[in-house]
């Protein structure tokens, strides 16, 4: 899951306990609601793809569009925060909360 993701690769970086902790726990959410997220191009097949891949394409969108792929592949981690560039970083929590909006946004389907 997320395998080509620069931001979740950046937060297994940040060597701690508590970067591990909620990694694992993006990953069990992931295999929880796997099953429901692909069930919805069943239940609404009229409907796109909003299963794993289309998780996976909201995480890409966000880093190649909102954050852009120079600005992760330059960041580091200063403290408890990714800088992004001299003003703008992301903290761990921020990034655990993108992964699970990206994984829970359609689950009220």
């Amino acid at each position: 899951m997320f395998k080509n993701s620069q931001l979740l690769e950046k937060a297994r970086k940040l060597k701690c306990v508590e970067a591990k902790k909620w990694i694992e726990m993006v990953e069990k959410v992931c295999e929880t609601f796997k099953h429901e997220l692909e069930s919805i191009r069943t239940l609404f097949n009229e409907y796109t793809d909003h299963g794993i891949k289309h998780c996976e394409s909201v995480i890409d969108t966000l880093e190649k569009l909102v954050i852009g792929r120079e600005n992760l592949r330059k960041a580091k981690w200063k403290d408890d925060r990714l800088m992004l560039s001299d003003r703008c970083y992301l903290t761990l929590e921020e990034i655990i909360l993108l992964f699970l909006g990206a994984l829970l946004h359609d689950i009220g389907m």
